[in-house]
């Protein structure tokens, strides 16, 4: 045996296999010998395994930074709207006293049929400028649930209808975390809607303090992690 080996391909689902040799002279004479072997699962499968058993598995979304970006508007005269694709995230109002509101897009497409379980949002602050944490007229930080789908952001999206996830007072913390009930429920209905996106709009209540002063809270993409948990 030792200079005619035999390879057996293992099967694909991990499990306990009986094999069987056959030796045969031909005339009629034959012995058999069998073994059992156990067939482990590969490390590489694991995940998949864990999500087709229903076990709990965990996942980062990625940021489709084509999607994002920011829109400025003349709230006061309701005129000169301006739309940035670019990867930055601005929330506040800038010295000519134009609203900033940011919007991010998640990629979902490898969620399709999920039943998400835990959704956490770490947004970490790269830069507060001006002195937002005491213009009154700015009011609380908002992030809300939008679906503008698989596209780059126009202006349409800047009053576009959605859901509001959760609220955060103003302050000088360097990071935002979206542990809400709502973050979950909303990432769950776009799943369910087979949408390819998930999808927030960054804001404050109000839209400028009319200080002729920039006061805004940016977000670069490095600093945004959607963190899951879910089965299948």
């Amino acid at each position: 045996m030792q200079s005619n080996p035999l390879k057996w391909t293992t099967p694909d689902k991990a499990g306990a296999y009986q094999v069987s040799l056959i030796v045969s002279d031909g005339k009629g004479g034959e012995d058999t010998k069998s073994m059992n072997v156990d067939v482990k699962l590969n490390t590489l499968d694991i995940i998949t395994a864990e999500i087709n058993l229903g076990i709990p598995a965990n996942a980062n979304l990625q940021q489709v930074l084509s999607e994002e970006g920011n829109i400025n508007v003349d709230t006061i005269n309701n005129s000169n709207t301006i739309v940035s694709h670019v990867a930055d995230i601005v929330a506040g109002d800038w010295f000519d006293n134009t609203t900033s509101r940011g919007f991010i897009s998640f990629d979902i497409t490898g969620l399709a049929g999920a039943t998400i379980q835990k959704a956490t949002l770490t947004m970490y602050l790269y830069k507060i400028f001006g002195d937002v944490a005491h213009s009154t007229n700015l009011g609380a930080f908002k992030i809300f649930s939008i679906d503008y789908g698989a596209r780059p952001i126009i202006k349409e999206d800047y009053d576009r209808l959605g859901n509001l996830i959760e609220i955060f007072s103003q302050s000088t913390n360097t990071v935002i975390l979206c542990t809400s009930a709502n973050l979950a429920t909303e990432l769950q209905k776009a799943v369910n809607a087979g949408r390819e996106r998930f999808q927030l709009r960054t804001q404050f209540t109000g839209d400028t303090d009319l200080n002729n002063t920039s006061d805004y809270w940016l977000f670069r993409p490095d600093g945004i992690t959607f963190s899951i948990t879910y089965t299948k």
